[in-house]
């Protein structure tokens, strides 16, 4: 079990689900903004070897990816108390599925691997091109 499966796991379903429809909404939103859209995705663990960073540099390490690292190694060693814990740092990392490329969740996948995590809870996407409905105006 993931690290953010076992935050996850602890909290009530409502709250669980409010987490992932909301890094649903966001690779929806970073989709669009890619004239992509969202057509379909399943939650999976995977190696975090698989996953493509989006963000590099300072996008990718920066003092917040650094900040999760330390929550990420304090959930892992059990010295964390989960009503002290940021949530939106627990949810899936957003990734497409042709690519395996991080739509949303590159600060997440840093601090995950920086942390020694092996696996990674993810939302998978199939995405396809967004028509030009230009035409239809």
């Amino acid at each position: 079990m993931t690290v953010q499966e076992k935050i996850l796991n602890q909290i009530p379903k409502k709250r669980k689900e409010d987490l992932i429809r909301s890094q649903i909404n966001n690779a929806k939103s970073i989709l669009t903004r890619n004239n992509l859209e969202l057509t379909s995705y399943i939650l999976d663990v995977i190696s975090i070897n698989e996953i493509i960073p989006s963000q590099y540099n300072e996008d990718y390490e920066n003092e917040s990816s650094k900040y999760d690292v330390g929550v990420f190694l304090s959930v892992i060693k059990g010295i964390a108390e989960i009503n002290d814990l940021r949530l939106e740092t627990f949810r899936p990392i957003a990734v497409n599925k042709s690519t395996m490329k991080i739509i949303d969740g590159n600060h997440r996948h840093y601090a995950l691997k920086t942390a020694g995590e092996t696996k990674a809870y993810v939302l998978l996407c199939e995405t396809q091109n967004i028509k030009n409905f230009k035409t239809l105006l």
